[in-house]
């Protein structure tokens, strides 16, 4: 069980997961890449609208709907106000999106997340021990700081000034990022493995839905072209669930919401896969389509 485990131990590799994902992730970034974003506004600001006020109300909707209640809706509240999943990258270029547009958001989220993620927190009264206030909140973005943005600056400013170096130990940061992921996972997972089978009903609906209508609903009201479409569709979804379990690690302590983000992760991933293919598959056919009639 949980309180068997060393919260510090789990901490620490939560910790060390997340340092190592935002090192990989600002090696493989330019300035031109995180400009691009920029230079659409429009689809700029629908974005973080969906991401910031959009998805959040889905997962209020939904957990009030279901009667979802106690650290599993806890779990998925964290979920809702951190978007900017790192992976979500990899859909988008194998579904031939904007993978400039995509990744130059994720990483304007993952700025923004330093205050908006804590503030999320506390708007929606996720924070199971409100005693803290905003001494909690502000210990939130302590931690967001510490973990995720220096290490993304420090990334960036590697690959900027020192391109070639950068280049060689970009694999190894991958690596190492991949390994700790499935070692916190197997950690957290490994005194609750035979809980997996009883997770309620609702968390399994509340996560699938969620994602699915973060994944329409995106693709419904973004302007912009079908690669931009495409982009956000699949960045929306993606939530930064490495921080999440960060911030539930270092501030809840309670395993339930910690598999409830987990859960929401799975959903996520298989959904986003499987459209991701879908849409590479849809044009493709349309591209084939195209070429026969104009022959």
């Amino acid at each position: 069980m949980f309180s068997e485990q060393s919260p510090e131990i789990q901490e620490m590799l939560v910790g060390g997961f997340v340092v190592f994902m935002m090192l990989s992730v600002g090696i493989d970034l330019t300035v031109d890449k995180v400009r691009a974003v920029f230079r659409s506004p429009r689809v700029l600001g629908m974005a973080l609208v969906i991401n910031y006020l959009v998805v959040p109300a889905i997962f209020v909707g939904l957990i009030a709907l279901t009667g979802l209640d106690g650290m599993w809706a806890t779990g998925l509240l964290f979920v809702a106000v951190a978007p900017g999943g790192p992976v979500a990258g990899v859909m988008v270029q194998n579904a031939k999106g904007h993978l400039a547009l995509a990744v130059s958001l994720l990483v304007l989220m993952n700025l923004l997340n330093t205050v908006l993620t804590p503030l999320g927190i506390w708007l929606l009264g996720a924070l199971p021990n409100s005693d803290g206030g905003m001494t909690a909140i502000l210990g939130m973005v302590q931690t967001i700081i510490w973990y995720q943005i220096l290490p993304l600056a420090s990334a960036m400013a590697l690959r900027h000034f020192w391109p070639t170096q950068a280049k060689h130990f970009q694999p190894t940061i991958e690596k190492a990022a991949k390994i700790l992921l499935l070692v916190a996972s197997a950690v957290i997972l490994a005194g609750e493995i035979s809980r997996l089978n009883t997770l309620p009903l609702a968390l399994i609906l509340v996560v699938h839905l969620a994602a699915g209508a973060s994944i329409l609903i995106s693709w419904l009201v973004t302007p912009g072209s079908q690669e931009d479409k495409i982009a956000i569709a699949l960045t929306t979804p993606y939530r930064s669930i490495s921080v999440v379990l960060l911030l539930l690690s270092s501030w809840v302590h309670n395993v339930d919401a910690m598999l409830a983000a987990m859960a929401y992760s799975a959903a996520m991933l298989w959904m986003c896969i499987a459209c991701s293919f879908w849409i590479r598959n849809k044009l493709r056919v349309e591209g084939f389509r195209i070429l026969r009639d104009g022959s």
